[in-house]
């Protein structure tokens, strides 16, 4: 993933960009990010899970169980009809926050088989991400880094929040220009404070244009 993101810069863009990664896409930047070197000119990163958070420590198990889980619904959305219910199983919630376009898409895209197949193989990539950054972490990007953690938990996920605020903000002051900020927001930051999100990527555009 981190080769394919290096290859889109690569074939469209002559001078620094701005990476913007959700969730385990900051693994994937984070990958990128040595390679990338000056034309990488800002990172936001929206809610990552940074490798060395708590529900990573016992990472075979923790694939194994999601693992599992994809795989049953690898098998049923096989089945057309059961499909729209485990839309509503799996990313319903979504349905709050985004409009009802994209949600259907979404739905289109995700809920099927080829989709959960890939999703199997993206968490054994994280599980490889994870056990080798935790051993030798990437190269800190020497960009600034706007990392926008989300500040409202979910049902049950307090202390979850907690653990993973403690650790994004631990890597943040391993930066040289890192700036950490807490968002009225759940996981998906993005689609939960859209203008906040805009606004720091606007404001590290002119910080990188201003540089350049």
């Amino acid at each position: 993933m981190a080769d394919i993101l290096r290859g889109v810069i690569d074939s469209t863009a002559s001078s620094p960009v701005v990476v913007v990664a959700h969730s385990m896409g900051g693994l994937i930047a984070r990958t990128a990010a040595p390679v990338l070197g000056p034309r990488l000119g800002g990172l936001v990163l929206l809610d990552p899970t940074p490798e060395t958070a708590a529900m990573f420590d016992d990472l075979e198990r923790t694939t194994a169980g999601q693992d599992r889980v994809y795989a049953v619904l690898e098998s049923l959305s096989s089945v057309a009809p059961l499909r729209p219910l485990l839309a509503r199983m799996g990313i319903g919630g979504y349905r709050r926050v985004l409009g009802p376009e994209t949600y259907q898409a979404m739905v289109a895209e995700d809920v099927r088989p080829s989709s959960f197949a890939q999703m199997r193989r993206e968490l054994a990539a994280r599980t490889v991400a994870v056990r080798a950054f935790r051993l030798e972490p990437p190269v800190p990007p020497a960009c600034p880094v706007v990392l926008l953690s989300a500040g409202r938990a979910t049902r049950g996920s307090g202390d979850y929040l907690t653990d993973i605020q403690k650790h994004q903000r631990q890597y943040i002051d391993l930066l040289p220009r890192g700036h950490f900020e807490v968002v009225e927001a759940t996981h998906l930051v993005q689609a939960d404070a859209p203008d906040v999100v805009a606004d720091r990527i606007r404001e590290l555009v002119r910080e990188v244009e201003a540089g350049s």
